[in-house]
């Protein structure tokens, strides 16, 4: 297994994408709607009436995978083409997230989602914080898990390749990943809650991470 390239430093980067096409679409999974909405927060002003712009996400499953034994959490490199439109580093250090299915156990999706984008399989589920990231913009309700996962089991590339994904796994320390937050080399909010949640709760997480085993 080749989890990450020593030479690589451990952050968002540069990557050139040829973009071939920027069509105005929707897919399943996301979907724009303007909404006309009217809404009193001030007496004093009276109500306010606003068009705006909301894409459609749902729920979503992010899981940080953590394999105490190795000192080691489970990360992702993928590329995301907003990151590249927006400063340029499109190959974001990314944790798994996936979106829930109609009536889908949040556990359900998390699981779900390590198997199909990262090759894992994850266990000890506990969900431990929920947050939105864009809510002016998104509907998206995030949840966040920690798990144990047997890290070494991962490929050295994962994602469906019918969907054309290619997912690079990574097994990275927890100090590394902090020091990237801290050194702005992450930009990706899932990713920094995730990591800042970690550092701030590991004697929590390594107490009952002992009490399992």
């Amino acid at each position: 297994m080749r989890p990450s390239d020593p030479n690589v430093p451990i952050g968002d980067t540069a990557v050139a994408p040829v973009i071939h096409a920027r069509p105005i679409a929707w897919n399943r999974s996301r979907r724009p709607e303007l909404i006309d909405s009217e809404v009193t927060s001030s007496l004093d002003r009276g109500p306010t009436r606003r068009m705006e712009a909301v894409l459609r996400i749902g729920r979503i499953a992010a899981v940080l995978p953590y394999d105490q034994q190795r000192n080691r959490l489970f990360v992702l490199r993928q590329f995301r083409v907003g990151a590249y439109i927006a400063h340029g580093r499109g190959a974001n250090i990314e944790v798994i997230a996936d979106h829930a299915k109609p009536g889908e156990d949040l556990a359900t999706t998390a699981r779900r989602g390590a198997l199909e984008q990262a090759g894992i399989a994850v266990d000890n589920l506990e969900p431990v914080l929920e947050f939105m990231p864009a809510p002016s913009v998104l509907d998206e309700q995030a949840t966040l898990f920690t798990a144990r996962a047997d890290v070494e089991a991962a490929p050295a590339v994962a994602g469906c390749a019918e969907e054309q994904e290619t997912i690079l796994p990574m097994l990275v320390s927890p100090e590394t990943l902090f020091s990237a937050e801290r050194e702005d080399c992450i930009r990706n909010r899932y990713t920094l809650i995730a990591i800042l949640w970690f550092m701030l709760r590991r004697p929590e997480v390594d107490t009952r991470g002992a009490n399992t085993t």
